[in-house]
């Protein structure tokens, strides 16, 4: 059987990209879901725990049907953890310190000639002025923030997303049939 020149070239950078292969690499990864804690589930965390079973019982009333207080722990545990990213996020924001110029400009080093100075002129002309707290800014001079909270908005779309589908079963359940 004849293998095309498409398939041995995937097949080649396939070997490439399977992620980290030293002993260091693999802890580092390893350790990737630890830094937020925003992929520990709910029950794995008491005070959550306690949080989303208080939501779901003020959402589910006096109901002892199964169903109902299934979907509202579903709709609760959402919720907090909507929250929970939310919050993340947030403390990000307060904690960051905006990068100064000149180590800015370091972590340029090493593009194209153009794009360089291209990033630096924007850059300059940014931390030149006073930062004015009603402007956000840049996410040229902040490109390490800007990574973090696209980060963790993935955590937040999804259980925005996981909401979005317990509230519709919640509706489904009022429904007339």
């Amino acid at each position: 059987m004849k293998v095309s020149a498409r398939t041995s070239a995937n097949r080649r950078n396939a070997k490439r990209s399977t992620g980290p292969t030293t002993i260091a690499g693999k802890a580092r990864v390893a350790r990737n879901a630890l830094q937020h804690g925003l992929s520990i589930p709910i029950r794995a965390v008491p005070e959550l725990n306690a949080t989303a079973t208080k939501l779901a019982t003020l959402l589910s009333g006096a109901s002892t049907d199964p169903h109902v207080v299934d979907i509202a722990r579903r709709i609760a545990s959402a919720q907090v953890d909507v929250e929970r990213a939310r919050l993340t996020k947030l403390r990000l924001i307060q904690a960051f310190k905006p990068p100064n110029p000149a180590r800015v400009i370091l972590q340029i080093r090493g593009r194209s000639r153009a794009k360089r100075d291209q990033r630096t002129a924007a850059l300059l002309k940014v931390m030149s002025r006073p930062l004015d707290p009603e402007e956000a800014y840049p996410a040229i001079a902040v490109p390490s923030l800007a990574e973090e909270l696209g980060k963790l908005d993935r955590y937040e779309r999804r259980a925005l997303s996981r909401r979005k589908f317990a509230i519709r079963d919640w509706d489904a359940l009022a429904a007339p049939l």
